[in-house]
């Protein structure tokens, strides 16, 4: 009888410490779940944070400033006071486009821009614009200035081609800041209902 009081107890006892050992694995297989869960919302907020969608689309619309200002320097040069400024003022505001449009033609993080619909074509009929005018730009001030009056209308047809660009950047950057932060709200639900 002594004997198997002495038993019992020590068959509970293991019992108590297998419970225990399950409890504790279970206990720490929720906690790496959560965990992970924990790591991929952080790695999502991250991505929200260097997604630089206000910056892209600021951008954008610094691309149509560009291109006005071009025109509108194109414009002055005909009747500016001091025709070296003008011209160097023009020179100026083409090199700042030239340089944007390249960034959107081969930049990564316009990738997606380039292969969203016309957006292709768009860039291409601009940068055929540019390189037409590049020999005129270069060329000494009598001759940029003797040629302002060609550029312009051809500056003026590249205006909506770039507005267009912008838009669609626009559109586009902004769907995809929706997706990112739905990704977020999901990632976070998950790991407040494990966490609960």
């Amino acid at each position: 009888m002594t004997t198997g009081w002495a038993i019992r107890p020590q068959g509970l006892s293991r019992g108590v410490y297998a419970l225990s050992a399950l409890f504790g694995l279970a206990v720490a297989a929720l906690a790496v779940t959560i965990w992970m869960f924990q790591i991929d919302a952080r790695r999502q907020i991250d991505q929200l944070g260097t997604a630089n969608s206000d910056s892209t689309q600021w951008f954008l619309a610094q691309t149509e400033v560009e291109i006005l200002s071009l025109q509108r320097a194109l414009s002055e040069m005909e009747d500016a006071a001091d025709p070296a400024a003008a011209t160097a003022a023009v020179r100026r505001r083409f090199d700042i486009l030239y340089s944007r449009v390249q960034t959107l033609r081969h930049g990564e993080g316009f990738a997606a821009l380039r292969a969203s619909g016309d957006i292709g074509a768009h860039l291409a009929r601009v940068q055929a614009m540019l390189d037409a005018a590049i020999p005129l730009i270069d060329a000494p001030d009598a001759v940029l200035a003797a040629a302002a009056p060609r550029i312009g209308p051809q500056v003026a047809l590249a205006v909506p081609e770039v507005r267009s660009i912008s838009l669609e950047g626009v559109r586009l950057f902004a769907q995809d800041s929706d997706r990112r932060r739905e990704a977020v709200a999901a990632a976070l639900t998950r790991l407040s209902l494990l966490v609960v």
